[in-house]
């Protein structure tokens, strides 16, 4: 077997500050972008989920084989984050949807949480694994990027900026949700029925 991997690391222009999430508050807006699938993550759920499966069954609701949507390369939103910045927007927050799913928005350094009431799309092989191994949304959340490949956090007067800002890079942002003043890290997904805090999603009985 092989693993091939690739890295990239970066660094800041000297005159941009990091963006560690301390400067998001109460009120702030949630833009997310569409992943193109599962993003290198969840892998080893997904490979047991899809065992009885073979690499050439189609997925439904989609125009591709099983083997073709687990091999959809990982997006990259570099550009995107980029623009954010060429168009005089100031992101308050920055957050890669990989392992861990949305959760990963809590790993921003601001002790508020997020609800999320309009995330983009699934691709269908997200709803394939979960149907083939019965595997509750709770721990789909929690695993996958469930559509989802970046976040990123702005005041509510730069919203509309940051999205002309994100469709001019070739993005297709939606709203996603907000910033809510409770503390504790919590990240809720209403339609789903999902509260979850560090690595955990639960049912909202909240």
């Amino acid at each position: 077997m092989l693993d091939l991997v690739g890295t990239a690391v970066g660094a800041l222009p000297p005159e941009r500050e990091p963006v560690d999430g301390s400067q998001v508050r109460p009120g702030d807006v949630v833009l997310a972008l569409p992943s193109s699938g599962l993003h290198s993550n969840g892998y080893s759920l997904a490979r047991q989920a899809l065992a009885s499966l073979s690499l050439d069954s189609p997925v439904p609701r989609s125009d591709q084989r099983l083997g073709d949507a687990l091999l959809e390369p990982t997006r990259v939103y570099v550009r995107a984050a980029e623009a954010l910045w060429q168009a005089g927007v100031t992101p308050r927050g920055l957050a890669h949807i990989s392992g861990g799913g949305l959760l990963n928005l809590a790993r921003l350094a601001a002790d508020v949480s997020y609800t999320l009431d309009a995330l983009p799309p699934a691709p269908p092989v997200f709803a394939l694994i979960a149907d083939a191994g019965r595997i509750p949304a709770a721990t789909m959340y929690a695993t996958f990027n469930m559509g989802t490949g970046f976040c990123v956090v702005v005041s509510p007067p730069e919203r509309d900026a940051a999205l002309d800002a994100l469709r001019g890079a070739g993005e297709h942002p939606v709203v996603a949700g907000s910033v809510t003043a409770r503390p504790g890290k919590y990240v809720s997904i209403p339609a789903a029925g999902l509260l979850g805090r560090g690595d955990v999603f639960a049912h909202d009985t909240v």
